[in-house]
């Protein structure tokens, strides 16, 4: 045992004095912040849909179509979707987070691919791709209410 420790101290102490000669040379480390490749959840300013809210909801409300399948089904519910804003304010990397079935989800992608370009996000003046997330709810209007 005291043989093991002897042998270890002895590494310790030559590695210590080659590098303290110079001999040995640390790596220098290195940072590569890809900002350009990043994406951030909460940058200093989120991006913006062309008229801000009111004017993403009426765009949606207005594309969206309800399933065949899932009004005769009577599906109801959230389905929610991530996607990226890039750094030129398009949306892209449409995914669906949680769905609820009859061709639902396939709907809410078709439409969130056809938005129009956002105002990007900014993290220190510079445009940045951000990760944004959207609950779609899929509501039939009361059985009384439905046409015939």
């Amino acid at each position: 045992m005291k043989k093991i420790t002897l042998v270890v101290l002895l590494i310790i102490s030559v590695l210590q004095f080659s590098f303290s000669q110079g001999q040995l040379s640390r790596p220098e480390p290195t940072v590569s912040a890809h900002i350009d490749r990043m994406v951030f959840m909460e940058p200093e300013k989120m991006p913006q849909f062309p008229g801000g809210l009111p004017e993403m909801d009426k765009f949606i409300n207005t594309k969206l179509n309800y399933p065949r399948e899932a009004v005769k089904s009577n599906v109801q519910g959230t389905v929610f979707v991530g996607f990226v804003i890039d750094t030129d304010g398009k949306v892209k990397d449409v995914r669906v987070l949680k769905g609820i079935g009859s061709g639902c989800e396939e709907e809410v992608v078709r439409v969130l691919q056809q938005m129009p370009q956002w105002q990007p996000g900014t993290e220190n003046g510079s445009a940045v791709a951000v990760s944004y997330s959207l609950p779609v709810d899929f509501k039939l209007p009361a059985k009384d209410q439905q046409p015939k």
